[in-house]
């Protein structure tokens, strides 16, 4: 399998997982969890990380739901244990995890967030940021993948212009994004409409910075 036919397996995976786990479709689900093992060939450690990343985004009951199917195929071997990390650790690995997703934005993310409740910003970074995003075993577009899905499916409109624009910086594509989305409504009935709109929004509004930066070019 070529690199780029294994990096849609994984986006694919990561978008059915999500929206499976949030329709609640355990029967679904582990037929999908083991073609994605003997067919796909994708590695029990992967499959793992997706429900790890998942709490974030749907909760520890339908984490350990999710592990608990991966379990269940006793052909699959054993993932990685859970590290422990410490807290300095954290914050120095979330807030660079933090800065590739928010880009220019992290520092007025950061202090709405702060302004929420104190010390909501550090708690943030170390907890979601810095134990979560930044393991290893995903990337960070697949990530990007699997939260889109839910915040999505749960309408948090600003959120997902957020991590839009942050899947976009963790390299997915225009048009990786929309097969996505286009995937989830197919394939799992979740509307859309509004991810899409959000997208059609960034996609001019980035046209008209590069032509802005064109003009400004041609100028000098």
């Amino acid at each position: 399998m070529s690199a780029g036919s294994r990096r849609g397996v994984r986006l694919t995976a990561c978008a059915d997982i999500a929206a499976l786990m949030l329709r609640g479709r355990r029967l679904r689900l582990e037929r999908l969890v083991q073609d994605l093992i003997t067919k796909k060939r994708l590695s029990r450690r992967f499959l793992e990380e997706v429900m790890i990343h998942l709490s974030l985004v749907l909760g520890f009951p339908h984490m350990l739901q999710g592990l608990e199917v991966i379990s269940g195929l006793a052909s699959a071997p054993r993932g990685v244990a859970l590290e422990n990390t410490g807290q300095k650790n954290l914050r120095r690995k979330g807030s660079r995890t933090f800065s590739r997703v928010y880009g220019a934005q992290s520092a007025r993310v950061l202090r709405f967030l702060e302004a929420l409740v104190p010390g909501m910003s550090g708690w943030i970074l170390d907890n979601v940021y810095g134990r979560v995003y930044a393991r290893p075993g995903l990337t960070l577009a697949e990530r990007e993948v699997l939260t889109l899905v839910a915040l999505n499916a749960h309408g948090h409109t600003k959120q997902l212009v957020g991590h839009l624009r942050g899947a976009l910086r963790s390299g997915l594509s225009s048009k990786e994004l929309r097969s996505i989305l286009r995937r989830i409504d197919s394939r799992h009935g979740m509307a859309v409409g509004r991810a899409m709109v959000i997208l059609d929004q960034l996609e001019r509004g980035s046209s008209k910075r590069t032509t802005r930066k064109s003009a400004k070019k041609r100028a000098t």
